[in-house]
């Protein structure tokens, strides 16, 4: 990951995004990969009903040079 990276641009009010919005499971699939972690792995909860353990996509400006 490339550190103090700034991506995506917003509003003069920072009220809307300019360009592709970002959502906390997106960030939560980038944490994931950066530590090697399958976002896609399969977790159950107490009555055993399978859950994804995460849904967002990697934010791949990140990972740029």
């Amino acid at each position: 990951m490339a550190p103090g990276r700034i991506i995506g641009g917003s509003d003069q009010h920072a009220a809307y995004c300019q360009t592709t919005p970002f959502h906390p499971s997106d960030v939560g699939a980038t944490i994931y990969t950066a530590l090697g972690v399958d976002q896609q792995t399969e977790i159950r909860d107490q009555l055993d009903r399978p859950y994804c353990l995460n849904s967002g996509s990697l934010m791949t400006p990140l990972f740029g040079a």
